[in-house]
C-alpha cells in the first residue's frame, strides 16, 4: 500500500482495524498518519474517539483496552500509537492483532526501522489489517522526487535546480520539504524554479557546489573545477568530504554503465541511469572523454578516499587537504 490508496481508502471508510505502519522514511510515516487524524473522523467526532499515544509511555495492554472500547457517535474510534517502535511489549499486541475490533481503527507507527517481517505480529496485522513500508527515497531518485513534489504543489523546477537541491540537501525528506517550502513562499505558483531562486531563497550556491563540480569533471574543464574544489575545501563543514565522495561516485558509476548500453534511446538512458532526459547528452558525450579505463581508475580513487574519510589507513589529514588531493588525482 502507499499513500494514495490510503489516502483513497480512507476517503471511502473503507478501512481496515489495524494498521502497522514502518520503514526507515519518517516522512511518509508522518503523512500517513495525518491522513488517518484528519480523514476518518469528522472535528466533533475526534473528540470522543480519537486518542493519541506514545509508545514510550504505553504498553500493550493499555493500548488493547483501550482498542477494545467502543466508539461514541461515530463509526469508528481512531487509537494512533506515535513511536511505537518504543513499546517494549509490543509483541503482546498479537492476540487483539489476530482478533481486532471492527470499530476500532489502531495504527501503530514505527518509525526510522522496518519492523521485522518474520515476527508473529507483522504476520498477523498483514493477515487482518495492513501493513504499510515507508523506504528511503534513494540519492539518485531525489532530484525527480523534488520535482513531483513541487508539480503537487503546483509549481515547476527546471531540471539543473532539482538537481541543484537534491545534491545540496540529500534524502532527508523533512529537510527538503522544509526548504522547499521556504522557496514556495518566496515564488509564485505555476511559475518555473530556476537555479538562481535555488541560491537566492535556499542558500544554496549555484556556481560552487557537487553538483557543478560534478558538471566540470564531466567536461574535464580542470580550471572551474579547480576553482570550485577550492570554495567547497574552504566551507568543508558545509560540504562534508563524504557526501562528495558520494555524488562523485555515483557520478561515475552513471558513466560507466552508460558505456555499455551505447543503443539506448535517451528515454531508456535516462531509466537506467536515473536521470532527467535532460541530462543525458551530458553522459552521452562522457563517454567519449572518459573511456572505460579511466573510469575504473576514477572510482578506485574515490573508494580510496571513502575509506580515508572514515579513518582507513590515514592518519588524521584534514578533510579540505584530502578533497583537494583526491580533485587532482581524478583530474591527473
Amino acid at each position: 500500500m502507499n499513500l494514495d490508496s490510503l489516502k483513497k481508502e480512507i476517503s471511502q471508510r473503507k478501512v481496515k482495524p489495524i494498521y502497522l505502519l514502518h520503514g526507515e522514511e519518517p516522512f511518509f510515516l508522518e503523512q500517513a498518519e495525518a491522513l488517518f487524524e484528519q480523514g476518518l473522523l469528522s472535528e466533533a467526532e475526534r473528540g470522543f474517539n480519537l486518542s493519541i499515544l506514545y509508545g514510550r509511555d504505553s504498553d500493550a495492554q493499555s493500548i488493547t483496552d483501550a482498542a477494545l472500547r467502543y466508539p461514541m457517535f461515530a463509526d469508528f474510534q481512531l487509537i494512533i500509537v506515535r513511536e511505537a517502535q518504543s513499546l517494549r511489549d509490543i509483541e503482546k499486541l498479537l492476540s487483539y492483532a489476530e482478533k481486532p475490533v471492527p470499530s476500532t481503527v489502531l495504527v501503530l507507527v514505527h518509525k526510522h526501522k522496518k519492523y521485522p517481517a518474520n515476527r508473529k505480529l507483522y504476520k498477523a496485522i498483514a493477515r487482518s489489517g495492513v501493513v504499510m513500508e515507508s523506504k528511503k527515497v534513494r540519492d539518485q531518485e531525489m532530484a525527480a522526487w523534488v520535482d513531483q513534489f513541487l508539480r503537487q504543489q503546483g509549481y515547476r523546477i527546471q531540471p539543473d535546480a532539482a538537481q541543484l537541491v537534491a545534491e545540496h540537501l540529500g534524502n532527508d525528506l523533512g529537510r527538503v520539504v522544509s526548504e522547499l517550502k521556504k522557496l514556495m513562499l518566496n515564488i509564485e505558483a505555476k511559475s518555473s524554479i530556476k537555479s538562481e531562486d535555488i541560491e537566492r531563497y535556499i542558500g544554496i550556491s549555484r556556481e560552487y557546489n557537487v553538483f557543478e563540480l560534478q558538471n566540470a569533471l564531466l567536461k574535464q574543464d580542470r580550471a572551474r573545477a579547480w576553482k570550485i574544489t577550492e570554495h567547497l575545501g574552504e566551507n568543508i563543514r558545509q560540504h562534508p568530504m563524504v557526501m562528495i565522495v558520494g555524488s562523485l561516485y555515483n557520478l561515475y558509476s552513471k558513466v560507466y554503465m552508460a558505456h555499455f548500453v551505447q543503443g539506448a534511446s535517451d528515454k531508456e538512458l535516462a531509466e537506467l541511469l536515473g536521470v532527467h532526459p535532460f541530462f543525458v547528452k551530458d553522459y552521452r558525450l562522457a563517454t567519449s572523454g572518459w573511456p572505460i579505463p579511466k573510469v575504473e581508475r576514477s572510482m578506485g580513487v574515490l573508494m580510496q578516499y571513502d575509506l580515508r574519510t572514515k579513518g582507513v589507513e590515514d592518519a588524521g589529514t584534514e578533510h579540505s587537504s584530502m578533497l583537494r588531493e583526491m580533485v587532482w588525482k581524478l583530474l591527473n
